[in-house]
């Protein structure tokens, strides 16, 4: 039973591939007929490089309007103009995107980084305010042992002999 499974997939595949000569013809008699469609796809296909479903529906939205105005304009040099702006549309949306997506990972980017730099900051702010509470019960400390007043009394440093000699020389 698995082998009739197998066969029967076999089949619908080679059914499935049978029918692409028949799919090329046609592609081919449209490209005979209008090569214009063809350009249509060009937006489409980049937005679905860039990765953004907004822009492949603007893309196909516009490549819509393209192909309701190519059936009314049988003239070949608005096909081509009109083939050519709505291509130029579709890939301005998806260059568009591709820009976003990468303006967003940089501001990602950007914001990860600032949280570290906040980060160390707090870090060295904390660091800070243990020193001026260390300090500030030093100096306390010394206030009440009576060590800041014997400083203020102690004389001045006088230079040395050495010194005394230099300048006096």
């Amino acid at each position: 039973m698995a082998s009739e499974t197998n066969e029967v997939s076999l089949d619908s595949l080679v059914a499935f591939f049978g029918s692409w000569p028949d799919l090329l013809r046609r592609i081919h008699d449209v490209w005979a007929q209008q090569p214009a469609f063809f350009f249509l796809i060009v937006p489409c296909l980049c937005a679905l490089v860039s990765g953004s479903l907004t822009a492949l529906v603007i893309s196909v939205l516009v490549a819509g309007l393209g192909l309701a105005a190519l059936q009314l304009s049988p003239e070949a040099s608005y096909q081509w103009g009109i083939a050519a702006v709505v291509s130029l549309a579709g890939i301005l949306a998806a260059v568009q995107a591709f820009l976003f997506r990468r303006n967003r990972r940089r501001l990602s980017q950007g914001n990860a980084e600032l949280l570290a730099v906040k980060n160390e900051l707090h870090q060295i702010q904390l660091g800070y305010q243990n020193e001026v509470r260390w300090r500030k019960a030093i100096a306390s400390l010394a206030v009440s042992k009576g060590t800041i007043q014997h400083l203020a009394n102690r004389p001045a440093l006088q230079p040395t002999s050495d010194v005394r000699r230099e300048d006096q020389g």
